[in-house]
Parts: C-alpha cells; sequence; structure tokens
C-alpha cells in the first residue's frame, strides 16, 4: 500500500493547508472508526523551505481530495512529525522508531 505526499510551501505559507488537512481530517477519521493506522504526518526540508504532508496508505481517501501523490514510507526522523491522527501512529507505522 502507497503513502502519499503534497508540498504544502514554505513554514509559513504551510499553516493554512495543514489547517485544512487537520480540519478535514477529523470527520473522515471518525467515521471510519478512529483507526491507528490512519495518520497524516508533516516534514520540513530545512534546505528547501518546504513542508511537506505525509498521508498513510490508511489516509488515502483524504489524500486524494488533497491531490497527493503517491510516494515512499517517509523516514521517521526527528523533522517528521504527527500532524494529525492517533499519537499512536507512530508506533504502528514506524516501528523502527522505537529502536528494537
Amino acid at each position: 500500500m502507497s503513502w502519499y505526499a503534497k508540498e504544502l510551501g514554505n513554514g509559513m505559507v504551510a499553516q493554512e493547508p495543514s489547517n485544512n488537512i487537520m480540519e478535514a481530517f477529523l470527520p473522515v477519521f471518525a467515521a471510519k472508526g478512529s483507526p491507528v493506522e490512519m495518520a497524516v504526518f508533516s516534514h520540513y526540508d530545512r534546505h528547501a523551505d518546504v513542508v511537506t504532508a505525509y498521508f498513510s496508505p490508511a489516509a488515502r481517501e483524504l489524500a486524494e481530495r488533497f491531490s497527493a501523490s503517491p510516494c515512499d514510507k517517509p523516514i521517521f526522523g526527528e523533522d517528521l512529525g504527527l500532524l494529525v491522527g492517533d499519537q499512536r501512529a507512530i508506533q504502528v507505522l514506524f516501528p523502527e522508531s522505537q529502536g528494537g
């Protein structure tokens, strides 16, 4: 199953689309029974000055609504954070983040 990515712009410009994603996410998340594996992460690339939203495979419907493109699974690290979803999504989707 594919992940999806959507560039949101630089740090200042990215705030509005980030808010739009969060607002759109909540009703879809609730309607699907709040699955832990449904989440959206954000990554800030300091060199390119761009924020990218990464939609988990379970968030495909939302990704399509925002015209996100299929991509590889992002690498979990300090510049990737949970934008919206269950906090446990980090452990479920990035088990490697647990150091185990």
